[in-house]
């Protein structure tokens, strides 16, 4: 009976790491990144291709942008953010979707000192002209669309960009800007849970008929 029971409480134990899925993050930041201003950065994607086309591909990505260790003086306000995901000449369209933080607008284009400069580069833009308060975490969601074979998948080959700026709104430099890497955000899949819980039905079974 308590190897049954065991069993019983190790399948369980697995059915809630599936149902809670795992996201791989190789987060960069703030205690390695020279320009992080104190955040953490994660990219992640479940590399899904939403778009029917051969020769277009259109993907979910995730920027998570963790404000908790930027300094409350020099630099108190995040004002715009920015990912590249794809190479310049592969970058055909970008948009931000719900939920979106609050007061951010997507701007296509890359980021400089001055905020998203509409430059086609590669870059997807996103700013918020009044700036918002950091110490809390960020999170954006980009669908981005872009040539079929143009992304940067490997180490630190994709980009993160940062603006900050302090309580006048006046830039607080430098410019957060870093190589990052895309993670795999992976959610449970149905067959997994098709079996687990087959599995999970027949030592219940097991346990009825035995007593």
């Amino acid at each position: 009976m308590k190897h049954l029971q065991y069993l019983f409480g190790m399948a369980l134990v697995g059915m809630l790491f599936v149902l809670g899925g795992v996201a791989y993050a190789d987060t960069i930041g703030p205690s390695d990144c020279e320009t992080c201003h104190g955040a953490s950065y994660t990219l992640t994607s479940h590399f899904i291709d939403l778009d029917p086309s051969p020769t277009v591909t259109t993907m979910d990505f995730t920027l998570t942008i963790n404000t908790a260790g930027v300094p409350a003086t020099g630099g108190d306000f995040l004002t715009d953010v920015a990912i590249k995901i794809t190479s310049a000449a592969g970058f055909i369209s970008g948009a931000l979707i719900a939920p979106i933080p609050t007061g951010f607008t997507e701007v296509p284009g890359g980021l400089n000192n001055g905020g998203c400069n509409g430059t086609l580069n590669g870059f997807d833009c996103a700013q918020n002209a009044g700036g918002a308060a950091t110490g809390g975490t960020f999170v954006f969601h980009f669908e981005e669309t872009f040539t079929e074979g143009t992304l940067l998948t490997d180490t630190n080959a994709a980009s993160v960009k940062a603006r900050y700026a302090d309580a006048t709104g006046a830039f607080s430099g430098p410019l957060t800007s870093e190589g990052i890497t895309i993670q795999r955000a992976t959610m449970p899949e149905p067959a997994s849970l098709l079996l687990l819980g087959s599995g999970l039905a027949g030592l219940g079974f097991w346990r009825w008929k035995k007593s």
